[in-house]
Formats: structure tokens, sequence, C-alpha cells
């Protein structure tokens, strides 16, 4: 059974008070500040920051690259009020880690031509500033004999967070499709915990099939998939096999695959 918890939306402004480049195309920034704890807005009194789900997700707010204007959502009470014209630009990141008792929360951004977050990232400075909002919901580890995790790059926070926070009673198997060798120190293999590295940098998805044939699949089991929207679906339609057993899962989308651009 799946359990999600409701938090209040709340919009933070905060700081970068660290950066660390732990992979060639992997940047780790620290974000912290006052607002990370319980603070004071023009609606009252916000609630501290709270990421308690190993795969919860926060919007990050820039400005728009042309114009260079940064426009954000209104808070409301418990909510966020959002403009319409112009509209705000987000991003949705996982939390890799957000230690309470230091205010500090952390994020991965992965190196990639185009993405507006990952300019703002390898462009940073500490000291800059920046707004997030969230997360709204958190689901809890599930109650599950083995989790298997399905993910590409902009996964590895989130299959951290599994392997970090994953009941003793439950095992873990994580699929990880990365190229890069680099990548391949991320995450953990300690007892309980098996980490399988797919040296693809995207996940294919004519290879979910084999892989999920391939661990025998049973109704005890949960599923959890970040990846390209394609993979995604890939592995919905997989899943509803009927020679496979029904298992619960929650596969999410984290980004879209441009298509290619004649010259």
């Amino acid at each position: 059974m799946i359990s999600i918890t409701h938090l209040p939306i709340v919009l933070r402004e905060l700081e970068v008070v660290g950066i660390t480049d732990v992979a060639p195309r992997l940047r780790r920034i620290s974000l912290g500040g006052p607002q990370l704890g319980v603070f004071q807005s023009a609606e009252g009194v916000q609630p501290a920051f709270s990421s308690p789900g190993p795969d919860d997700h926060i919007k990050l707010f820039f400005a728009d690259p042309r114009s260079g204007i940064l426009t954000l959502p209104v808070q409301e009470t418990s909510r966020l009020r959002w403009p319409r014209s112009p509209r705000a630009l987000s991003r949705e990141y996982t939390p890799r880690a957000f230690d309470p008792g230091s205010d500090t929360l952390e994020l991965d951004f992965v190196g990639h031509d185009g993405g507006v977050a990952a300019q703002w990232a390898y462009g940073a400075g500490v000291g800059d500033r920046i707004h997030i909002a969230g997360p709204k919901a958190s689901m809890a580890i599930p109650q599950a004999k083995r989790v298997l995790l399905f993910g590409d790059e902009t996964a590895i926070p989130a299959i951290f967070n599994w392997c970090r926070m994953r009941p003793a009673d439950v095992a873990i198997m994580a699929f990880v499709f990365s190229s890069d060798e680099a990548m391949h120190g991320l995450l953990p293999s300690d007892e309980g915990v098996e980490v399988s590295w797919l040296r693809k940098p995207l996940i294919e998805p004519e290879a979910f099939v084999d892989l999920l044939l391939s661990v025998h699949l049973s109704d005890e089991d949960f599923v959890w998939c970040g990846s390209e929207k394609a993979s995604a679906d890939a592995l919905r339609r997989a899943l509803g096999r009927p020679d496979f057993p029904t298992v619960s899962s929650d596969i999410c989308n984290y980004w879209t695959k441009t298509p290619a651009r004649d010259p």
C-alpha cells in the first residue's frame, strides 16, 4: 500500500552555501537560510521545510533567460497562487539530502546543454539566492519485501534516498542507466542493497521487459521508476502485461526528450 502525506506548499528564498562537483557532470549545490526553518511571511507563520520521503519534489524558480525577469507565485495559506502572465519558470528536483539540524538542503544537477536549471547550477556562486517551493506531498517507503528501482542519471538522488531510508527488512534492487563511469560510485552497495549499472546513457524501453523477467516479479514487490517519459511509459506498459504479477508501483516522468531537429 502507498502512503502519501500532503504538506503545506511554502515559497522560500534560500542562499547557495556550498558547491561541490561530485563527478565531472554532476554538481551538488547546498542551500541554506532561515526560511528552511519556521519563518514569518505576509500570510503568517510558515512551517519549517520538510522532506520525509525518498522521491519528494520541490520546484526551483528561475528568471526568464530572454527577459531576465523572475516571476514568482504568490504565497497564500498553505498554497501558492500562480501568475498567468508572465508565467513562472520552474523546474522540479528531488532533494538529495536535508539536514534539519544544520538547515542545509542538498540538490544534485546533471550537466547538459540547454537546461535552464543546469545553466543556473553551473553558473552559480556561493551567496547567490534562489526561490523554492514544496514539496506538496511525500510518499513513504511502502510495505514490501523488495523494492525494484529503475532510473537514469536524473534519478540518482532519489535512488540514493531509497537506499538510505529503507527499513532493514526491505531489500532493494536498483537498475541505473548511465554510460558515465564517474557516476558509478555515487550509490551505496550495502547489505540488502544491490545496484546494477547499465552502461548506457538512457533507459531503453525495450530493455524493461527483459529486466523484469530477470528479477522474477512477485506480488510482494514494489516497482519505482524515475526516467525520461518514453521509458517510463514503456515500464507502465510492461507492468500491465497479463503474464506479470500485479505489483504496486510509482512510475515518474522526470523529463521529456526533445526530438532532434533537422539542420
